[in-house]
């Protein structure tokens, strides 16, 4: 039996059971966490016995990415929670290295990380939200939208949704 084994996958393995939330299974919300956490993807395999190319596929895959946005979402916001408990020893400490000379390569780190920490755009974390906007078309700009519910519905089916 190789590393790779295609039975790993198989629906019915209680392991791979889909998550009614997310739509992943185990193996995908193992993975996800993964990557946020800055793992490789060869890594990732590895690690949970699976093929790279599978990951990929699921890189493609509106839920995976949905719940890989949640994850930076979550992160972000208690990275951001953090530095509000911190905010006035922070900026005490900005203000003392602004006037030491010494300190200049201390205060270029800071300002990279903070800027790097409040410019990043994380997307839809949704998957039911970026379905619903897959599903909606502005046919006419006269006569507005028009949401297509049965490829909707489909889409959520299709991602174990529902």
């Amino acid at each position: 039996m190789s590393k790779y084994d295609k039975n790993q996958q198989n629906p019915t393995n209680p392991i791979n059971l889909m998550d009614a939330q997310s739509g992943l299974t185990t193996k995908q919300i193992e993975a996800a966490t993964l990557i946020v956490a800055g793992e490789t993807i060869t890594s990732i395999a590895d690690k949970l016995n699976i093929n790279r190319s599978t990951i990929y596929e699921w890189l493609e895959k509106v839920t995976f990415q949905c719940y890989i946005n949640r994850l930076l979402k979550d992160i972000v916001c208690k990275l951001n929670s953090e530095l509000y408990s911190m905010g006035i020893e922070a900026i005490k400490a900005l203000k003392e290295v602004l006037q030491s000379k010494n300190d200049i390569i201390k205060l270029k780190a800071a300002q990279f990380i903070i800027e790097n920490l409040t410019n990043k755009e994380i997307k839809e974390s949704n998957p039911k939200i970026v379905f619903k906007n897959q599903c909606t078309y502005l046919p006419d700009i006269q006569w507005g939208t028009e949401f297509n519910e049965m490829q909707y519905e489909n889409l959520l089916k299709e991602n174990g949704l529902i």
